[in-house]
Parts: structure tokens; C-alpha cells; sequence
């Protein structure tokens, strides 16, 4: 048995859903914004050295700015980023606890599968009632409007060995891929902007030490400058070293504890794993959310 997406609460699909188009639209804009502002360095270099004869960078300029301000105004109305912040913090949440819902963790091991369900749905509810009152509210998805869906609750009723299974493959198995995937590719993205970053100052410098008195071409050195700029913002929006190394140590935590899956005999050594390998899990959401400030 597989476990897709759909399969989910669809309060987890309408916050994963809303959280991934927020975070696309502040970075959207965020990377239009430093654009303008390049296009802006270029032409504020070309009126320094009056190549132009002529007013009009001067008012082309004028209009890049405007428009960055326009963009920085629409940002701060829409407040993207706290939609994207807040939709991964009910997803992540929600997934969990669905998760351990499946398996008859704590607190979802009654016998009585209708005290499960009530107590599965009374925690999704204060959930959401919380991203509400931050003024989060999620648009429905496209799949389903279920909040226990037909998947959850035949996983649920399975036989414990092949809960224990499905939860190997499905859960620790796929989290680790994903965290290595993640890790690796964060960890070549912030080296590979540390290596602009530092291009970008030295030919500053070499430009101020050897060619500035006869090489005055666009002002080459505020650019470099903006250009590094730039690069520092990006690493700080993105935090590509931050996620690398935290998805590292995640994946290496959820290994250790896959180590231990031999060891489960029965349904209360599974319920134990189950809380451990969730926890670690929750553990690198909350760092995340702790490094932007939620």
C-alpha cells in the first residue's frame, strides 16, 4: 500500500497548498524587487559618468524605484511570508498527527476506533482554530474535503506488522530521502552563492585598485557591491546552510532510530517509535520556524 498525497486531511492539503503558493510569491517578488534594483544600479552608474548626454536614465531610473516601491508596498499588505510560515507550521502539524493516527499512537491507541476519529478531529480542529485566529485561512484544494479520509482509516485498521511495515517504507524510508535530497541540494546552493559572493568583492576591489583612473565603465564597483549585496539577501531569505545542516542532522537522527526497527515486538514498541521518529521530525519543523522568527 502507498501513501499519496490525497490520502491526507484536507486541512493538510489546504495549508500545504496555500503555504507553497505564498512562499512562491514573496520569493516572486523578493528576486523582481532585487532585479529592479540592479536594472536601477546599472542605469544610476551610466548618468554618473555621463555617457549620456540626456536626462533620461535619470527618469528611467525613477521609475525602476517607483516600482520597487510599489512592489515593497504589496509585500507588506499581503504579507506573503506569514501565510507561507504559518501554512507549513498546520501542514507539518497535521501531517504528524495523521501519521500517528495511522499507526494507533498515543494519543490515538483506544480500541474504539470512533474515540480515535473524535480525538483525531478535535485536535485538527484546535489546529486550525489557531492559524485562524493569526489570520491564516487556507483555500480549499483541488483533491478531497475530508478530514479522515477512507486511506487513514483502513491504515488504521490494519494488522500491526503491517502497519509497522508501511510505516518503514512509507514515513522513516521516505523522510530520509527527503532530507538527503534536501540536504545535499541546500548545501550546493549556499556554495555556490558563498563563491559569488566572494567573486563579486574582489572584482570590486580590483576594479578600485587597478582600473578605476581609466576603466570607468558603469560605475563597475557599486555594481559588484549591489551584486554581493544581493547574494547576502538571497542566502538570508533562503538560509541554505541553516536548512542544510539541520536536514543533515535530521536524517542522521531518523537513521539512528531505524536502526532500532528490528527491535519492535508489538504494538506498544511501535507506538514508542512511532512518538520518537515523530518527534525529530517535529523537532526540525520547529527549528525552521524558529529561524525566521515564527
Amino acid at each position: 500500500m502507498q501513501i499519496e498525497e490525497k490520502d491526507f486531511p484536507a486541512c493538510y492539503l489546504d495549508s500545504d497548498q496555500s503555504s507553497k503558493r505564498a512562499q512562491k510569491i514573496y520569493k516572486s517578488i523578493t528576486y523582481g524587487i532585487l532585479s529592479l534594483l540592479f536594472v536601477s544600479s546599472i542605469y544610476s552608474g551610466i548618468s554618473a559618468i555621463n555617457i549620456i548626454q540626456s536626462d533620461l536614465p535619470d527618469k528611467i531610473n525613477g521609475v525602476l524605484l517607483l516600482l520597487t516601491s510599489i512592489a515593497s508596498v504589496v509585500m507588506l499588505v499581503m504579507k506573503p511570508e506569514k501565510n507561507w510560515y504559518l501554512g507549513r507550521a498546520v501542514s507539518e502539524s497535521v501531517k504528524t498527527l495523521t501519521w500517528r493516527f495511522m499507526m494507533r499512537a498515543e494519543p490515538f491507541n483506544d480500541q474504539d476506533e470512533n474515540i480515535n476519529i473524535d480525538a483525531l478531529s478535535n485536535r485538527l480542529k484546535d489546529i486550525l482554530s489557531e492559524a485562524n485566529k493569526e489570520g491564516f485561512y487556507p483555500a480549499s484544494n483541488k483533491y478531497h474535503l475530508d478530514e479522515i479520509t477512507q486511506k487513514m482509516q483502513s491504515v488504521q485498521a490494519m494488522d500491526y506488522l503491517s502497519r509497522k511495515g508501511l510505516y518503514a517504507t512509507e514515513r522513516i524510508n521516505d523522510q530520509i530521502n527527503w532530507y538527503e535530497k534536501k540536504s545535499r541540494r541546500n548545501r550546493r546552493l549556499g556554495f555556490t552563492y558563498s563563491i559569488l559572493l566572494i567573486v563579486f568583492q574582489v572584482i570590486a576591489a580590483l576594479y578600485l585598485i587597478f582600473f578605476e583612473s581609466y576603466l570607468k565603465v558603469f560605475k563597475l564597483d557599486e555594481i559588484m557591491v549591489f551584486l554581493a549585496t544581493a547574494v547576502i539577501s538571497i542566502l538570508e531569505l533562503n538560509k541554505h546552510k541553516d536548512l542544510a545542516q539541520s536536514y543533515g542532522l535530521t536524517k542522521t537522527e531518523l537513521r539512528f532510530i531505524r536502526s532500532r526497527f528490528g527491535t519492535i515486538k508489538d504494538q506498544n514498541d511501535l507506538n514508542a517509535f512511532v512518538l520518537d521518529a515523530e518527534q525529530a521530525i517535529s523537532r526540525e519543523h520547529t527549528m525552521w520556524l524558529a529561524r525566521r522568527g515564527v
